[in-house]
């Protein structure tokens, strides 16, 4: 089973942070790291990719997976082109000394299966666990014009299904205070995340942050009691994400509404997955919902909550409203 909903846009445009900041500022003289107009930083939402067609290698791959062309058209591509901006999905052109002599105009930085506290600590760090990559916060503070992408999904430990399917059989809701908990021990992380779309923001750049979709939405009555954690995870984080939103003055784009009827083992899905029913999941024992690590890989096809051309289609569209760009 799986259940990695993901994604959030956050339109955000930056150069450097101000001292006041805990994001590291950058001047372009002095990293040897270009600017961007635009950055999509993220988890696999932003990737492109489904279970079936990733072969996961962070070193080779920006993105974490070794897949060109990728499954589904990645919504921040689909954003490049309307926006007329070059775009590149070659992996060498994201290595440091390409950047360094021909950066894209759009970056790409979102990474197939990435949490929020990896991002973190690679920011920390000053370079990535994996790979000759820059990290996302980082990128962050180079781009211009604006940045699209959420991080925090992942950090829910969705992939832990028998805990999630655990909780739900409870006789209360158990799921909602634990995911609550655990976003609060992110708390810090969060908190750098946001500081660096503020700072973003007050540079001028529009900043739109998107909320994450239930890909296991769906009106089969057979699978409700998957629909139900999948809402509960999903609106708790999305709570969060709209909450500091708001706070920051941030907009937020709600995919939700548009996914809603569409998700895994509906008749018309906006996700790779064809699959919804939790005796089927747990049965399967799927330890990874976002792909990557154990379990196996034919049975994690069947709830691949990753979005298909469709679902990058109509994420891509909602984002468009919160520009100056005609959604199509």
């Amino acid at each position: 089973m799986k259940l990695s909903l993901l994604f959030a846009a956050i339109s955000v445009g930056a150069l450097a942070v101000n001292n006041a900041s805990p994001i590291r500022a950058y001047a372009y003289a002095d990293s040897g790291v270009p600017n961007f107009a635009y950055v999509a930083f993220g988890d696999s939402l932003t990737t492109g990719s489904s279970i079936a067609t990733c072969i996961e290698d962070r070193n080779v791959s920006p993105w974490g997976c070794k897949e060109v062309p990728t499954a589904a058209i990645p919504y921040p591509e689909r954003l490049a082109v309307d926006l007329g901006l070059t775009y590149s999905n070659n992996p060498n052109d994201y290595r440091k000394q390409a950047l360094a002599n021909q950066p894209p105009r759009a970056y790409r930085a979102g990474i197939w299966g990435y949490a929020l506290k990896e991002a973190v600590q690679a920011h920390q760090n000053g370079k990535n666990s994996n790979g000759d990559w820059l990290p996302q916060i980082d990128a962050i503070s180079h781009a211009t014009e604006l940045v699209t992408g959420s991080l925090g999904i992942n950090d829910l430990q969705f992939s832990n299904v028998q805990k999630w399917a655990k909780l739900y059989l409870s006789k209360d809701d158990k799921i909602t205070p634990e995911a609550r908990r655990i976003i609060k021990d992110r708390s810090a992380d969060f908190d750098l995340l946001f500081s660096s779309l503020k700072d973003a923001k007050s540079r001028g750049a529009n900043v739109v942050v998107t909320l994450y979709y239930n890909p296991y939405d769906t009106d089969d009555t057979f699978c409700q009691d998957l629909k139900v954690i999948g809402n509960r995870l999903v609106n708790t984080l999305d709570a969060e994400l709209k909450r500091r939103s708001e706070r920051a003055n941030l907009n937020t784009a709600d995919f939700r509404k548009m996914f809603r009827g569409h998700g895994s083992g509906s008749e018309d899905p906006y996700v790779f997955g064809k699959e919804c029913r939790l005796s089927s999941a747990v049965v399967a024992w799927l330890p990874k919902w976002l792909g990557g690590g154990g379990g196996v890989k034919a049975l994690a096809q069947d709830f691949d909550p990753h979005p298909n051309d469709a679902g990058t289609f109509v994420m891509n569209r909602v984002i468009k409203e919160h520009l100056n760009v005609s959604a199509d």
